[in-house]
């Protein structure tokens, strides 16, 4: 039978209106015949047609409450969506970030700019406050970055490139500017030139600056803005980084003399480019009396042949005249000895760290340091296609022979200094006999810090010369920090780590580095050692 007595009216909402109460099964009027074939009698049969008639009105009269109910519950989630709208957008105005001076704002928007070179004018499109903020900063304008063939690839024209760069140097305001000016090598044409004239117009302000012209490029420039009555000065730059990657500064035309008025300077990484043997650095008239870190680095594709050749005394008479250096690095440099040249030293009282390749090895016999802590020296490759791609660090101690005895003599007399505390050595693409690398241990006794990069198998006596005994003389007893390159095949897994643990137990080690074949993935843990193993 079906039965209405209940209703689904609901006591909060009301809904729905006084309706007729939807039926509810409560009994089948042939229960017994649903189990079976038989046909009931025709008195049955007469009361199921009209159950059936007021079930399917009951389902109608249901059909219509969901409907309702579907209208009741979009008129809901509209609302709930409104009011969601509402909370959100209102609570921004609750936001600790709108608290925040403007100051501090700034400030977090130079951590970004640091760290993202188009920083500011993303900044400036987020909002209007920020807008209002990022204008207001002069310091958040002044990193400068002209990348590529001033717009050549970028599909953006000349015209443009000058209008943006003559508005941020507007918005820059009087701040210390950072330049990068990284084009590719194409010749520099005249819309390129007005860009270039327009950025060094505010050369009194630069502050660093990273400059990837060719030296012809440099020097016409430069003339071409003292006709115009702008001669370019750069009284507050501190760093001047790529100089002269193609081309290089000879005759009267120095460095120096292109660079006018550097009395600030602290950092040059020179990139001079030669063509003939023994030619000069370029640098006479620079102010290398306040630099305190020198990096040259020859762009010559040749390492065995007379290019990149620099005489000897001219490296000499320029370190002289920089005796506050505290970083030097040399890079692909052959450096020709002249008879005379044996008889000079030139003291370097601030010296702490150095950089060399072994083309540039015969410098250290005349260098005189006893500050310097990190010795690093990267191997020239043996031929174009032999290129080095590990992280580089110091000593190949050449794998040419004709080299290596006088590479080592140079390294093993300048660590031989009275009162040289060496505590960083690097060896990159080792390939002379353990001997020769025992020896250069021996000369170092208070490393805290060693990497080696073997250009082959590691032997195993070296191995166990590190290895520490009881009662014996220990090579580098201070080493706190490790890393190992090359194969451990043939010295295999446990004379590796036997003298890793034999290090750490009474030794000060706490952190090791390889990098090689499968055997230093098969290094177990060595409890108190930090381990990082890669293939």
């Amino acid at each position: 039978m079906l039965s209405s007595d209940e209703s689904l009216c609901c006591p909060r909402c009301g809904f729905p209106e006084p309706v007729p109460p939807p039926t509810v099964v409560t009994q089948s009027p042939c229960s017994e015949f649903l189990r079976s074939n038989h046909l009931p009698p025709d008195a049955i049969l007469s009361n199921v047609r009209r159950e059936i008639v007021i079930a399917e009105s009951g389902m109608k009269e249901i059909q219509e409450q969901v409907c309702g109910l579907k209208r009741v519950l979009d008129d809901l989630e509209l609302r709930r969506r409104e009011l969601q709208n509402f909370v959100a957008t209102h609570k921004q105005v609750l936001a600790p970030i709108r608290t925040l001076p403007n100051e501090i704002l700034s400030e977090i928007f130079m951590q970004y700019v640091e760290h993202r070179k188009t920083g500011a004018w993303l900044i400036a499109r987020v909002c209007r406050s920020w807008r209002e903020t990022a204008i207001a900063s002069p310091r958040l304008w002044n990193r400068i970055c002209i990348l590529t063939s001033f717009g050549h690839r970028a599909n953006v024209s000349g015209a443009t490139i000058k209008s943006m760069l003559s508005l941020q140097l507007q918005r820059s305001a009087q701040a210390p500017l950072h330049i990068s000016l990284l084009p590719d090598q194409r010749p520099v044409g005249t819309q390129e030139a007005a860009i270039l004239e327009a950025l060094f117009s505010a050369a009194y302000r630069w502050h660093e600056a990273d400059l990837n012209l060719q030296a012809s490029e440099l020097r016409r420039l430069i003339q071409r803005l003292g006709a115009n009555g702008l001669p370019a000065s750069f009284p507050q730059l501190k760093k001047l980084t790529r100089v002269a990657s193609s081309g290089s500064f000879s005759g009267e035309h120095t460095l120096g003399s292109v660079f006018r008025n550097l009395p600030v300077l602290e950092e040059l990484c020179y990139f001079p480019v030669s063509t003939s043997s023994g030619a000069s650095l370029g640098l006479q008239g620079v102010p290398l009396g306040q630099v305190k870190k020198l990096l040259i680095n020859s762009a010559s594709p040749q390492y065995d042949t007379s290019a990149s050749r620099y005489n000897l005394s001219d490296m000499l008479d320029t370190l002289q005249l920089a005796p506050n250096l505290v970083e030097l690095s040399l890079t692909n440099c052959v450096l020709v000895v002249a008879p005379g040249d044996g008889t000079r030293t030139i003291y370097l009282p601030n010296l702490v760290r150095v950089t060399m390749s072994d083309l540039s090895h015969s410098l250290l016999r005349y260098i005189a340091s006893p500050t310097l802590q990190g010795l690093r020296i990267n191997s020239a490759p043996r031929s174009r296609s032999d290129t080095l791609t590990t992280p580089a660090s110091i000593v190949s101690f050449l794998s040419q022979d004709s080299r290596s005895d006088a590479s080592q003599a140079s390294i093993l007399s300048f660590l031989s200094q009275p009162g040289l505390s060496l505590t960083r050595l690097e060896l990159c693409a080792v390939s002379q006999s353990t001997e020769r690398l025992l020896e250069i241990l021996t000369h170092t006794p208070h490393l805290r810090t060693l990497k080696l990069y073997f250009r082959g198998p590691i032997d195993r006596l070296f191995l166990d010369a590190l290895t520490w005994g009881s009662g014996e003389r220990n090579l580098v007893p201070d080493l706190v920090s490790l890393t190992l390159e090359g194969t451990f095949r043939r010295c295999g897994r446990d004379p590796l780590v036997g003298m890793l643990r034999s290090r750490c137990k009474p030794g000060p080690l706490r952190s090791v580095t390889t990098y090689g074949d499968g055997e230093v993935r098969r290094i177990p843990r060595i409890h108190g050692v930090k381990i990082a193993k890669s293939r």
